[in-house]
């Protein structure tokens, strides 16, 4: 059942008793065309993305204020639109891994805050050289802008777990670099 309540300039939409906001229901609209398009054509979540290059998908950063651990968040949040197989794929892990994450993510039963306006794009975390954490910090820092305190409070972390996660991500990628000035 489906009712639409206005409230606050910010329309709801309730879902099954769940409150849904406007953009999570054009989202999710969004999503069921993309899921179709791919049926019909036949093609990998992949194969999609590089069709389209969507580099605009992005996962808002306030799911990971949560003790949930940062890749069971992620997995979470993209359960609710996509297949474990479409997920494994967007992260590039395993079906193995995705599943068995899936299943601890729900057997703990925190809930997600989807409320934040600042996001992620899908593309940052799936990078495999960084973990899901290094990989947002790392976002936020360099291509936001954001001090390290203000990722700690975005992702209500302790600043100095985001100043080691920010730095064990910043040796990786000078290490990666030296790798590379090594082969030329």
């Amino acid at each position: 059942m489906k009712k639409t309540v206005k409230k606050d300039a910010e329309s709801y939409s309730f879902v099954n008793d769940k409150a849904v906001t406007s953009f999570e229901a054009k989202e999710s609209s969004f999503l069921n065309k993309i899921r179709e398009f791919k049926k019909r054509h036949k093609i990998s979540v992949e194969e999609f993305m590089l069709l389209v290059e969507l580099p605009s998908m992005s996962i808002p950063v306030s799911i990971f204020d949560s003790e949930m651990p940062p890749l069971e968040a992620v997995t979470l949040y993209l359960n609710s639109c996509y297949s474990v197989n479409d997920i494994s794929q967007l992260l590039k892990r395993s079906q193995k891994t995705i599943w068995t994450t899936l299943k601890n993510a729900k057997s703990r039963g925190f809930e997600l805050n989807i409320s934040g306006t600042e996001r992620v794009p899908l593309q940052i975390l799936a990078d495999r050289q960084f973990s899901i954490l290094e990989s947002t910090a790392k976002y936020l820092r360099e291509e936001k802008g954001l001090r390290l305190i203000d990722i700690a409070n975005l992702l209500s972390k302790d600043r100095r777990l985001v100043w080691t996660v920010y730095d064990r991500a910043k040796k990786k990628m000078q290490s990666k670099e030296k790798k590379q000035d090594a082969q030329e």
